[in-house]
């Protein structure tokens, strides 16, 4: 015991060396013992961190963060990753920090409003996907009063929120169009514009963004109507039969969120799955099988995995460090996938 005693101090003269602040000091923060400014007591974590000295000096000191993450099921690629990778960061992370993830059904706008409002009241933070309506983000204002609110793959932008982590989904749109423009080439031809779901801001910035390019640098390119397929496989096989009866010359589609499998399934009935230019989001296995197949033309991936490790990154910021100061990031990268890249 004695011994320990002794190592203790040796490992807290070493923080109290690398701050110039008394071992003393040190010793009233590593032991909670309080009457040490806020500032003192950050650079002292932090020191102590930084020497890597065992954790059992300072975790304890550490508050318990809370953080719900309200976003869909992991029934799609995209939030089944994310769901992984929040679960991993529980189990690997060192600093106090619990996701807890809640799913929000995000047609249904009334009950996603009072799911926000039930959850944001037993958290220390909320990450969320959500959609951008007005009701939101007055919610949102109201929370942010209160606690950091992060929205995350698609922005809430007038709601007061933190920060926003995930890609630039306008830059992600205009890339779709520059495929799809040079993917038609001199010819172009008449393309539909499918969105998962209007009311998400990131779907919207991807359309805006699609329209731009093509409007710029394609103009041979003429988009003829945009659809909303709600995430929902009959509602997707429903607008692609009736827009190639009703438009005989479609020549590329956009899908800006899921359920390309039923494009796919439409495009084989009718012969068109060879023809047709689709370009869409996600390197998903199903993906991934119909870009080798020549379905799929060109899929543009984000980053989920990263996107929820800048997440835990600032939340350690803000509350382990300077909720005044917290750091932007860049919006996260995303990758290009044509059928080359995986033969």
């Amino acid at each position: 015991m004695k011994q320990n005693r002794n190592l203790n101090k040796i490992t807290l003269q070493q923080v109290a060396n690398a701050t110039g602040l008394s071992i003393t000091t040190v010793d009233r923060v590593i032991n909670r013992r309080g009457g040490v400014s806020k500032k003192s007591e950050i650079k002292i974590l932090q020191a102590a961190q930084a020497l890597k000295l065992d954790r059992f000096l300072f975790i304890h000191h550490l508050q318990h963060i809370r953080v719900a993450v309200l976003m869909q099921p992991p029934s799609n690629h995209y939030c089944e990753v994310l769901k992984n990778t929040f679960d991993e960061l529980n189990h690997s992370n060192q600093s106090r920090i619990t996701f807890f993830l809640h799913s929000i059904n995000v047609q249904n706008v009334p009950e996603t409003i009072q799911k926000i409002k039930n959850v944001s009241i037993k958290y220390d933070a909320l990450v969320i996907i959500a959609p951008h309506i007005d009701k939101i983000s007055q919610l949102i204002q109201s929370l942010a009063q209160r606690i950091p609110v992060i929205t995350l793959a698609t922005d809430i932008p007038d709601s007061a929120r933190m920060i926003y982590v995930g890609p630039n989904n306008y830059q992600l749109g205009r890339v779709a169009g520059e495929l799809m423009g040079r993917f038609l080439g001199s010819t172009g031809g008449e393309v539909i514009v499918i969105l998962g779901v209007a009311k998400m801001h990131g779907h919207t910035e991807r359309e805006r963004g699609f329209k731009s390019i093509l409007q710029e640098s394609f103009p041979h390119c003429h988009i003829i109507n945009s659809f909303e397929s709600y995430e929902n496989s009959y509602e997707m096989k429903k607008i692609i039969i009736s827009a190639l009866r009703e438009y005989k010359n479609i020549k590329g589609i956009y899908n800006i969120s899921d359920e390309n499998p039923a494009i796919s399934e439409v495009l084989n009935t009718t012969k068109l799955d060879k023809k047709m230019t689709l370009i869409t989001h996600e390197l998903t296995p199903i993906h991934e099988e119909l870009l080798k197949k020549g379905v799929i033309d060109a899929i543009i991936d984000q980053n989920p995995e990263l996107e929820a490790k800048q997440i835990l990154n600032t939340i350690i910021h803000y509350f382990h460090n300077d909720k005044n100061a917290i750091p932007e990031y860049d919006y996260t990268p995303f990758n290009i996938y044509l059928r080359e890249s995986l033969l």
